[in-house]
């Protein structure tokens, strides 16, 4: 996108949590200029909040819930951190990206099959449905 940043952006692959903080040590935090994330979970959220915090390093949030999405900019001592906010009331709403690859906790478990239920026996009939009724005028929504 810009090629002022060629060769200054590294991307990792390594988890970040507890269990790898002889990786990214308080010393890399504090090396970086700005840290930007779109984790999937709040646990995940908190840890590199607190990590950026410590390190005094800026911290650019960023995720979706559906067709929803948020940024937040925090910087150290100056904003309010992630730990210190608080969520929007949630609805009970489970992210896409959970559906679509494997759901672990229960509520997504539950999300996931009512899904599957909703596309297979509402979804699906009633597309037939349409078919038959309205023959070659007849164009499914994807």
């Amino acid at each position: 996108m810009n090629p002022g940043l060629k060769s200054h952006i590294s991307a990792r692959l390594d988890k970040v949590f507890d269990g790898s903080a002889h990786i990214f040590t308080n010393e890399f935090f504090e090396d970086l200029s700005i840290v930007t994330n779109a984790l999937d979970n709040v646990k995940a959220r908190l840890y590199i909040d607190q990590r950026c915090v410590t390190s005094s390093t800026p911290l650019i949030d960023s995720g979706t819930l559906g067709p929803k999405g948020h940024v937040q900019c925090m910087v150290p001592h100056q904003t309010e951190s992630y730990g210190q906010g608080k969520d929007a009331e949630e609805e009970n709403e489970v992210p896409f990206c959970t559906l679509k690859m494997f759901p672990e906790e229960t509520l997504h478990c539950v999300e996931w099959a009512r899904d599957k239920f909703g596309k297979l026996f509402t979804q699906k009939p009633q597309s037939a449905i349409n078919l038959i009724e309205k023959g070659e005028k007849f164009v499914p929504e994807s």
